[in-house]
């Protein structure tokens, strides 16, 4: 799993067979969550 950090975003890239490319992390700081951005339209929340 390779990940860097930027000011507001971490983009992650994941070694799974089901999900290649990148996923895009959107840190809120105001809320305190984080937010899993796929390829896709699909969001979750953890």
């Amino acid at each position: 799993l390779l990940w860097w950090a930027g000011d507001q975003q971490l983009c992650v890239r994941s070694l799974d067979r089901s999900s290649r490319g990148y996923l895009l992390l959107d840190l809120r700081r105001e809320s305190g969550l984080l937010r899993v951005i796929e390829a896709g339209d699909s969001e979750e929340e953890i």
